[in-house]
């Protein structure tokens, strides 16, 4: 018999490289180490019995963990370290630790990646979630994850990417160290962030929103928001100068700091972003320090502005916008550096750098508040002198500060140097409730104009005012629709619908238009068991949720 030495070699090299994992999958609800929790599929010799380990080193079998049920960890944990390569949590499923999860590569020739899909959750409430040496969490549209604190480890930290539909939270502190990076086109919310080490990275983009309830300190890390994402930060602001302390704010992104801020490196606005720094903004004496607003960068200051005279730096540069405002109404300069210090680059009109005198008139208070009951806006406003003022209009935008629309006109008081009182009431609110913004332009006697700082109040959606109807009710999913009944209501925004059984099975559906998502919700409902179904549907800053039944 003829023995063919290519073909030997051939097979012994399939062998040699046949690449075995263990895959763990949960049946039911229950703890982790209990084996009656999960099934196995064995490819690995030898291989390992229920319930999956989580330490120890054997990197000829990875193993693969997929849960679709309620599964609870207790104990410590560390995943990793030449035994795991990845864990998947699906729609209806939840992971759920209390106390610490640790992603540990360590010794592995694996990355380490943690998703979690549409519908699945992770809970980490009473612990940290501890990142190490590259491990990977990818949190995809409709996944939800929430714990106490966020930290980087050991050697290269890794990256946290919250997907468009994603939410990540954390209710204590995120704490990023050695090399940790954060990618956010979701949505991440913290209380408090603070950063160390070298190597760590946020970036926010996309559709993205950051918000902070406290504090940020942007130390040796670049911090990048574009696109049309949103930042929100309810304390202080600091960027101090060690290593790549930067942030960069561009794009049409739109940045706001509800307390003080300090710059001892780079903060740079440009593009068409929109900042409001909402109290002091000081420029340290680090030579590093920077403040730069170019392009078409606006950055508004409500406080004074401070640097020393022969440090720091201030740019305004091409069309940027650079206005400091202060007292307590907004409405007059605040304090800010002469151009004659030193690393002064003011570019000529159109750029502006300077106060705020936002209007030829002077004035005492401008402000919005809620009649909940009446469900009307009421418009105050107090002018100490007037200078050719003509009449003010009153222009109003719904959920963003970008969509203006002139709603009313009340006349000034020309000229006049005693105190004048003015009102206006908006009873034309959004059924659809949301965040509405006013703001007053006020118009010259020769056409001239500016406008005044801007005001918000909060709205209700309307009890039993539904904007979208859903129809045939009863269905059978095949002709199933969803309908904007007030097309004046579309937004240039993604539509976000969740689809939810009684028994808490959850499906997220994402488009740019209704048909999209009219076929989606056909393809998926034909598929549905008779029953009650839940539909929430969000657009905007909107959510409105109605019931159906499948027959």
């Amino acid at each position: 018999m003829k023995i063919c030495l290519p073909f030997i070699v051939l097979l012994f090299f399939v062998s040699f490289n046949r690449s075995e994992a263990q895959t763990f999958t949960s049946t039911k609800n229950g703890a982790w180490n209990s084996a009656d929790t999960w099934t196995a599929s064995n490819l690995c010799s030898p291989s390992f019995s229920s319930p999956p380990p989580t330490e120890g080193y054997y990197p000829q079998c990875p193993i693969d963990i997929v849960i679709a049920h309620s599964v609870t960890f207790s104990g410590n944990s560390a995943f990793g370290a030449g035994y795991f390569r990845s864990i998947t949590v699906k729609a209806g499923g939840t992971l759920r630790f209390n106390n610490d999860f640790v992603l540990s590569t360590g010794g592995s020739q694996y990355t380490m990646k943690v998703s979690v899909e549409n519908g699945g959750k992770i809970e980490v409430l009473n612990g940290s979630f501890k990142f190490q040496r590259n491990a990977l969490v990818d949190i995809q549209s409709g996944g939800i994850v929430s714990v106490k604190t966020l930290e980087g480890g050991g050697g290269n930290g890794g990256t946290l990417e919250v997907k468009s539909g994603g939410t990540f939270s954390s209710s204590s502190l995120i704490n990023l160290n050695n090399g940790l990076r954060l990618k956010i086109a979701g949505t991440l919310n913290a209380n408090k962030l603070t950063s160390q080490g070298d190597g760590n990275e946020i970036q926010v983009f996309g559709e993205g929103k950051f918000n902070a309830s406290s504090d940020v300190n942007i130390n040796g890390l670049p911090f990048t928001a574009s696109e049309q994402s949103a930042i929100k930060i309810g304390g202080d602001l600091t960027v101090t100068n060690s290593g790549d302390s930067r942030l960069y704010i561009k794009g049409n992104s739109n940045f706001q700091v509800t307390g003080k801020t300090s710059i001892a490196n780079l903060f740079q606005a440009g593009d068409n972003s929109i900042v409001i720094l909402s109290k002091d903004v000081a420029i340290s004496g680090s030579g590093a320090a920077l403040l730069e607003v170019k392009n078409q960068g606006e950055v508004l200051i409500n406080g004074n502005l401070t640097k020393q005279q022969w440090s720091g730096g201030i740019t305004v540069q091409n069309s940027g916008q650079l206005v400091i405002c202060g007292g307590p109404s907004g409405a007059e300069s605040g304090l800010y550096p002469p151009t004659s210090y030193a690393n002064m680059n003011i570019a000529p009109s159109p750029a502006f750098y300077g106060g705020c005198r936002i209007m030829p008139v002077d004035f005492v208070y401008f402000n919005a508040t809620l009649d909940g009951p009446g469900r009307k806006a009421n418009l105050a406003w107090t002018t100490a002198k007037e200078w050719q003022n003509s009449h003010f209009e009153i222009e109003r935008s719904v959920d963003n500060i970008q969509s203006w629309e002139a709603i009313g006109e009340v006349s000034g008081n020309g000229f006049t140097d005693s105190p004048t009182s003015y009102h206006f009431t908006d009873s034309n609110l959004p059924t659809h409730g949301g965040r509405v913004f006013y703001r007053l332009k006020q118009v010259n006697f020769d056409e001239t104009s500016s406008y005044s700082i801007t005001q918000a109040i909060q709205v209700e959606a309307l009890a039993g005012q539904m904007n979208w109807a859903a129809y045939p009710n009863p269905t059978d999913g095949t002709q199933f629709r969803l309908e904007l009944k007030n097309q004046s209501l579309a937004k240039d925004s993604p539509i976000y619908v969740m689809l939810s059984t009684t028994w808490g099975q959850q499906e997220l559906f994402q488009a740019r238009s209704i048909d999209e998502i009219n076929a989606s919700l056909q393809a998926s409902l034909t598929q549905k068991i008779s029953g009650i179904y839940v539909i929430k549907v969000m657009w905007g800053e909107a959510s409105e949720t109605l019931k159906i039944i499948k027959n």
